[in-house]
């Protein structure tokens, strides 16, 4: 047996070993699979008969059968029991782990006839053609924004509801997205995984190591409108108008001394909490 078959093998034991509501429901989850049209068309019409039971009290969205609803009640919880034996990866869903697995046996018989990428399902397919029709079909009810997936509808559903699912253990700061919180987390644990390849400087943003690199290509897009003078960073050049306004707009809390940039008021701090004897705050 070759690696390819053993992957195969191996993908799909986990798969049995891992179905997702496996003793309450037993239709495969219709978003994503392919369903037969009389499936769909009886789901459909349960639907329509305002069927949906089963509400979560979190969001207040319903389902129809209540496996749907313990499903969907991971995405407040965070809750991801699926775990890919291969890298480790967590799912909170047994069908999106059984997607994953097919990364792993290397099958991606799906292709784009634009841009000539391969999927390893027709559904991942068919959400990446909307990249290039520029079809947006999930909708917000709310405010109309629309969007190409539905998972970043959902994301965009807490600006309106105020949920804020993922909390920092540290500071019990709470984010909107998963990926907010992980950022975050850098700041705690002094994560830094962008590197300029130039100098070495580290950072912990990539949009902060991209600001960086216009040091490095002299990229300097922003120009003062009195002098002429350029810069990479348009907070930088917020930094010099104030040479040109004569505002000092950073003022010392103890002594009441002003100053023109943020630095120049950071470094006198130290000198002056020092000098009376305050406590520095972290």
């Amino acid at each position: 047996m070759n690696s390819s078959d053993h992957l195969r093998t191996d993908a799909s034991n986990q798969l049995h070993a891992a179905e997702d509501c496996k003793q309450s429901c037993t239709a495969p989850d219709t978003d994503y699979d392919a369903v037969t049209n009389v499936r769909k068309s009886r789901r459909n019409a349960r639907i329509n008969k305002a069927e949906r039971r089963f509400c979560c009290k979190v969001c207040k969205s319903s389902f129809v059968q209540s496996c749907h609803l313990q499903r969907h009640m991971r995405v407040h919880s965070n809750e991801r029991p699926f775990s890919c034996e291969h890298c480790k990866r967590d799912f909170s869903r047994g069908d999106v782990l059984r997607r994953h697995l097919l990364i792993h046996a290397n099958e991606r018989p799906f292709h784009c006839s634009v841009c000539k990428r391969s999927f390893a399902e027709a559904e991942n397919l068919k959400r990446h053609m909307r990249i290039h029709t520029g079809e947006r079909p999930f909708r917000c009810k709310v405010c109309k924004s629309s969007f190409a997936q539905g998972g970043d509808l959902q994301k965009h559903m807490r600006i309106h509801s105020r949920e804020r699912p993922f909390s920092c253990e540290d500071c019990k700061r709470e984010f909107l997205r998963g990926d907010a919180l992980k950022r975050h987390m850098r700041i705690h644990t002094g994560e830094q995984p962008f590197r300029c390849e130039d100098c070495k400087t580290v950072f912990m943003r990539a949009d902060v190591l991209k600001l960086h690199m216009r040091t490095h290509t002299a990229e300097q897009r922003f120009c003062c409108d009195v002098c002429g003078k350029m810069f990479a960073a348009f907070r930088t050049l917020e930094k010099h108008m104030h040479c040109h306004s004569g505002d000092w707009p950073f003022s010392c809390e103890i002594c009441k001394s002003n100053f023109e940039q943020e630095d120049g008021l950071k470094q006198h701090m130290r000198t002056c909490k020092a000098h009376l004897h305050v406590p520095m705050h972290s």
